[in-house]
């Protein structure tokens, strides 16, 4: 018995083993992974500087990780990205040497976990954080970490439709990689020490800034720190002209005591005369030392970079300094072929100089807060930009959730918190696209604007796609329009529909700046402009708007600097990466397109050559008339040969009720001719909505839906691929609305079982095709739809509401044709259809309220018009 036993537990284990040696490598291959595997070292690249009296422990490099809930282990190296979606448990040992253990605190820094972290050091709960561009940094309490120490962090990327900042399912924002995608690193600081200092400064004149220093001290066990001679500290500042490292400025000290793992909030207030101004052509910094003393011995030192510029915004303008400017602006999207979100600081440096040199000043990076690098290497180089949160394409569903709002305040507060210091940063931003119509957009905005006001001076900004119905406008320093279109027309007919109906923020100005516009373009493709999708359509179109949009605006922002990868498929993409955005001036490799060459040359003033016009792109719009006139001549001739099909015709369209009850008591209708009607009903149907979707297949709202009506990205990609080719999506819409009418067909046949006197099949058929006679109506509109759209969307409008009519009397007809088949009472057949239809109807609306928040997106998209 025994050895049978273990006969069985030595197979498990072996099984097992084989398993995880033969199929987890195989389930781990499936998931991409981006490790940043580089050696740059770049002094104080990221959020904490180093210094005399402190140290970083470094926990970049090789952790364990498992994708299995911990069952297999594999090693890899942060930073690291991801594309998987679920918890992942990172795991790493490191050592601390006794000495700084007895003489120094410990401060973790995670400076971006993408996107719910929970972390353990030595089995003791640290933090738990959500957000995956903001940052954690956290005191680490005493005695939790020894000489030789392990780390757990267990992330989760999965993001959600309702929750999550951001929302799920986007694709107008950059992909949302998983996993520890930024510098990790624990901070040894002194047992007196300053935890964060924030500079406000105030431009008396030209010549004279006040400037103060707002510190946060902190303290862990000081006793070896006291005396009875003395027990005070002081805290002063002291600026240093970072090109020169000649020291500027020394403030007076202020002197202060502490207790024992107690925290201070402590002030340097200073006068800085003849001051070095910021600004993109002359990126003067300082550094800023922050100095804990005791008996004139340093206990602590903080360093950071600190600069001036005095931006001011007024009415349609702005000034930099005193100087007349505008914001030259570039989208950048972080991510990289090598490394995805995971940033390496040498690449990112090249990227932002390359767009500097092109003639830009200003960078966004849209829909999320910028990495601590981008906004490190901005300050340095001289680039503007904007800093925002990832608060995108909000609801007024979700608006309305306290909970949710309260998240978008903490994030908000979190991100100018860390990177108040920062001079690159013009403005704030607190969302993009979200409903701008409603109260409870009004409301978020209020709260962000008094939220923001409390912490810094700058102003803030949201964008958006609303251009006649925004009611938040007012409440607002700044407002950016996004442009998703590929058609000049179209841009300038929006501007001039913003100019006419412009309003006034509170502070009387109207200042408005363009925040997103460009095409995706398939990059192998140069034809000529004519070719919407071309390398010169692209030039083109940026050439042109950016001309007309510098002339109205403070600041406008191509879209992008390079292509990128969004969260979800595209519907209609222009390579074979199916989650590339080609919209960039660059590819993904960094090599320059035609446009780029041409908009430096607009940026800087100079003259550029002609474009070449060429021939339109080709599109398979034809087979919606081919076959829709065939379909149509072939349902000609039947209905004008086959008597009985004739007159049965007539006799359903004139008489409707009459011809029911003969088909129910005579049954004369053969198979035959419900199955040709059913036919022809079905093939218009799939034709009207295949030339709908075909002619949407490039419009962003049509994409927005798709994305969130479709969780899966295969089920979207399966969808996009027929409603990008007409013929297959024709063909397979046709089967499947015989089939529905089959089924239903079915279902009523099945409820008749329960019925004294069931029906016939044949007869359920004959009925439920023949009440859906009024949709043949989509059979010549599938045929002309799309040409007529080509010409004037209106007639997009003018078919639905035929459709809605003809759906409508298709279903007052089946209602009629069910009383007469079940001999039902008129009461009882709409009271029992009117069930139906909503059990039928309000389950679909049901589910993509509550499980998918289809309907919220809609409502959304709707807001915009």
């Amino acid at each position: 018995m025994i050895p049978v036993f273990k006969k069985k537990i030595y197979s498990k284990i072996l099984f097992s083993y084989l398993f995880i040696l033969l199929f987890s490598p195989a389930l781990l291959s499936q998931i991409k992974v981006y490790e940043r595997q580089t050696t740059d070292e770049i002094l104080n690249a990221g959020l904490s500087y180093k210094s005399d009296t402190r140290n970083i422990i470094d926990l970049n490099g090789k952790w364990m990780l498992s994708f299995d809930e911990g069952k297999y282990f594999s090693e890899y190296i942060i930073p690291i990205a991801y594309d998987y979606r679920g918890w992942v448990i990172f795991k790493k040992s490191f050592s601390i040497p006794d000495e700084m253990l007895r003489n120094y605190n410990f401060v973790l820094f995670a400076e971006g976990i993408n996107y719910e972290a929970k972390i353990k050091i030595n089995n003791t709960f640290i933090t738990e954080h959500e957000g995956g561009f903001s940052s954690i940094k956290i005191p680490i309490d005493e005695n939790i970490l020894r000489d030789n120490n392990e780390i757990i962090i267990d992330v989760s990327s999965e993001l959600d439709h309702r929750n999550t900042i951001p929302l799920s399912n986007q694709i107008n924002f950059s992909k949302n990689y998983g996993g520890i995608n930024k510098d990790i690193y624990i901070l040894a600081v002194p047992k007196i020490y300053v935890f964060e200092n924030k500079l406000d400064y105030t431009i008396d004149n030209k010549f004279s800034v006040t400037v103060t220093n707002n510190c946060t001290i902190n303290s862990g066990n000081i006793e070896s720190l006291l005396n009875n001679e003395n027990k005070d500290f002081s805290l002063k500042t002291i600026l240093v002209n970072k090109a020169t490292g000649e020291t500027v400025l020394e403030s007076n000290a202020v002197t202060f005591s502490i207790d024992n793992f107690n925290t201070k909030q402590i002030a340097n207030k200073f006068v800085l005369k003849n001051p070095l101004y910021w600004s993109p052509e002359n990126p003067q910094l300082y550094i800023v030392k922050t100095i804990v003393s005791q008996n004139e011995n340093i206990v602590d030192e903080s360093i950071s970079e600190f600069g001036i510029c005095d931006v001011k915004f007024d009415k349609d303008h702005i000034t930099v300094n005193g100087f007349p400017s505008m914001l030259k602006g570039i989208d950048y999207f972080e991510y990289t072929p090598r490394y995805a979100s995971a940033l390496n600081y040498g690449d990112t440096e090249r990227d932002l100089l390359n767009i500097k040199e092109l003639g830009f000043n200003c960078v966004r990076v849209p829909g999320r807060s910028a990495h601590p690098y981008i906004i490190n290497i901005c300050n340095r180089i001289g680039l503007f930009l904007l800093q925002e949160i990832p608060f995108n394409e909000v609801p007024e569903r979700i608006l309305k959730d306290t909970e949710y709002t309260q998240k978008a305040y903490d994030y908000l507060e979190s991100i100018i918190n860390r990177d108040k210091n920062s001079v690159s940063i013009i403005a704030w931003g607190i969302g993009n696209n979200f409903d701008v119509t409603g109260d409870e957009g009004v409301n978020y905005v209020k709260s962000t604007k008094l939220i923001v006001g409390e912490i810094d001076q700058r102003p803030i900004y949201y964008t958006t796609r609303n251009i006649n119905h925004d009611i938040c406008f007012e409440y607002v320093d700044l407002k950016g329009i996004n442009f998703y279109t590929n058609s000049s027309e179209k841009i300038k007919t929006e501007i001039n529909e913003l100019k006419n109906s412009i309003k006034l923020n509170k502070s009387g100005k109207q200042l408005l700046f363009i925040s997103s516009y460009g095409i995706n373009i398939t990059n192998e493709i140069s034809n000529g402009f004519s070719n919407i999708h071309s390398i010169e359509a692209q030039t083109k179109f940026l050439v042109d708007n950016y001309k007309i949009l510098s002339k109205s605006f403070f600041g406008n922002f191509v879209s992008s600097y390079s292509d990128w990868v969004t969260e979800r498929p595209v519907n209609y993409p222009q390579n074979a990466n199916r989650f590339l955005k080609t919209d960039g001036i660059y590819d993904i490799y960094g090599v320059p397109k035609k446009s780029a060459g041409f908009l430096k040359r607009v940026l800087n003033d100079q003259e550029i050559s002609k474009i070449s016009e060429g021939t339109h792109g080709a599109n398979d719009s034809y087979i919606f008339v081919v076959s829709g006139i065939i379909v149509l001549v072939i349902f000609i001739i039947i209905s004008s040969n086959v008597k009985k099909f004739k007159d049965n015709l007539w006799k359903c369209i004139i008489r409707p009720n009459y011809f029911f009850q003969y088909a129910q008591e005579q049954m004369l209708i053969s198979v035959y001719q419900n199955i040709i009607l059913s036919i022809f009903i079905s093939f218009g149907l799939a034709l009207y909505l295949s030339a709908l979707f075909y002619f949407y297949r490039d419009n962003n709202f049509f994409d927005m839906f798709l994305a969130n009506t479709f969780h899966s990205d295969y089920i979207k990609i399966i969808v996009s691929d027929y409603i990008n080719e007409p013929y297959k999506s024709i063909i397979l819409l046709s089967i499947i609305f015989f089939v529905i009418q089959l089924l239903s067909s079915s279902v009523l046949y099945f409820i008749s079982l329960f019925r004294r006197g069931a029906s016939y099949f044949k007869n359920i058929y004959t009925i439920s095709v023949w009440t859906s006679l009024p949709l043949l109506v989509c059979l010549p509109m599938g045929t002309v739809i799309f040409k007529l759209a080509s010409m004037n969307t209106d007639y997009i409008t003018f078919s639905f509401i035929i459709f809605a009519l003809a759906y409508s009397l298709h279903i007052l007809r089946l209602l009629s044709g069910s009383r007469i088949l079940f001999e039902l009472t008129r009461f009882k057949a709409y009271a029992y259809g009117t069930l139906i239809i909503v059990f039928l109807y309000g389950g679909i609306f049901s589910y993509f309220y509550f499980f998918r928040s289809t309907i919220s997106i809609l409502d959304l998209i709707l807001s915009y018009y």
